[in-house]
């Protein structure tokens, strides 16, 4: 057919000449033609032909080369350690973190971590943890299968943390006194072991029967992971400046690399072990605990910190993002 001489620059030319709803318009008032590939755009075209410089182009014209095909690795986190909301299938509210609010990547020592937590827990004797030596290896173990799937992998590109999980029973998340009254308590514990002269305020005074777990967020597999024994996992903050409905929204792809969304219970493991780094400051980021509900499905909890102290209250805007907060994503392996 005689179209095969036109040129992409003589069709934008009528195009812009006559105006797109012109052109349309006349196009549909002529028969078909039955061209092959009649229902790509120019920019279809486009899109192929910048995939060559003008060597390759011309050889593939000639024959003297052909076109290949490979997968294109989407990845979930960015260079930074980020998550990508594009490719995360978010549609809520997300944007730019605030890079003011930041922690700084600690010294792994898994002695000294292990310790730190069964010290924070000894008035709590029946929540044990593994060894020191079992820690270690556990954690590194779990590292190696994170770092193994390159679509999560830049998550060790930031401040990241192994933490030990007790083994721990909470037979009804909703109706159990265990987030106030055993890992709240010990948070504020250390909280002013290292801070004296600040304070630590819980503005969500009555927590039985009003937390639940979000469905779909992975959170319910780490409940039932410190029912299973002590264990360790990996704390990353990797959604800063998403909403919370955008940090639950993200959840749909990234349960599926053992990722579970942190709620009240692992956010306050890892600052209990991560006082000084994760809330010691102004600029530490606050952290939603986007797993959980509180009182109703409109609301959840967050931490957030300064210079003279440290706070745990509920969040009822759900949709809007702050560049200075993240939820927590814990890796279960």
């Amino acid at each position: 057919m005689d179209h095969h001489q036109v040129s992409i620059e003589e069709v934008a030319r009528v195009v812009y000449g006559m105006g797109s709803e012109a052109f349309s318009k006349l196009a549909g008032q002529l028969p078909k033609v039955g061209v092959k590939f009649g229902w790509q755009t120019l920019g279809h075209f486009e899109l192929f032909l910048n995939q060559l410089n003008p060597e390759e182009r011309e050889a593939v014209i000639r024959g003297d080369r052909k076109l290949t095909t490979e997968e294109v690795i989407r990845l979930l986190i960015d260079q930074n350690g980020r998550g990508i909301p594009a490719h995360l299938g978010i549609k809520s509210d997300a944007k730019d973190e605030n890079a003011i609010f930041t922690i700084k990547q600690l010294t792994n020592n898994y002695g000294e971590i292990r310790d730190s937590y069964v010290e924070a827990f000894a008035d709590f004797p029946e929540l044990k943890f593994l060894s020191a030596s079992e820690f270690e290896d556990r954690s590194e173990k779990k590292k190696e299968m994170l770092l193994a799937d390159g679509l999560i992998s830049n998550l060790v590109r930031r401040a990241h943390m192994p933490i030990p999980t007790p083994y721990f029973v909470v037979n009804d998340y909703g109706k159990s006194k265990a987030l106030q009254e055993i890992f709240l308590a010990v948070l504020e514990k250390m909280y002013k072991k290292h801070f004296p002269d600040r304070n630590f305020e819980n503005y969500n005074v009555e927590l039985k029967k009003k937390v639940r777990i979000i469905k779909n967020t992975g959170y319910d597999k780490f409940i039932a992971m410190m029912a299973s024994g002590p264990d360790a996992v990996w704390y990353f903050r990797a959604l800063q400046g998403f909403s919370i409905n955008a940090e639950r929204e993200a959840m749909k792809i990234l349960i599926g690399r053992s990722l579970a969304l942190s709620g009240a219970i692992s956010t306050s493991l890892a600052i209990t072990g991560n006082v000084v780094e994760m809330v010691g400051s102004f600029n530490t980021p606050g952290y939603d605990c986007a797993a959980v509900s509180w009182r109703s499905s409109d609301c959840s909890l967050y931490f957030e910190a300064d210079d003279v102290g440290l706070w745990f209250s509920s969040a009822g805007r759900l949709g809007r993002a702050d560049g200075s907060f993240s939820a927590g994503l814990v890796f279960l392996g």
